[in-house]
């Protein structure tokens, strides 16, 4: 196998991996029942809900987790 081509490959699985982890970290629209509650019941701090985060660091550090292992899971 070429030198090159394992270097392409792991460029492009780095790529995929980043791009997985940008997507689980996207800002996501106010849920219509939000009162400043993580879905998990924990309180999700000002400073996040006010950059437009409305889980708390435990649950989205959980679903980026789970997008580097390369997981389907959706919340």
């Amino acid at each position: 196998m070429d030198e090159n081509f394992v270097v392409t490959a792991e460029k492009n699985i780095e790529a995929e991996i980043l791009a997985g982890i940008e997507r689980a970290r996207v800002r996501t629209t106010k849920p219509t029942n939000f009162v400043g509650m993580c879905e998990c019941g924990n309180e999700v701090p000002a400073q996040r809900v006010a950059l437009g985060y409305y889980r708390c660091t435990g649950c989205q550090s959980s679903i980026e987790k789970d997008v580097r292992l390369g997981g389907r899971l959706f919340r």
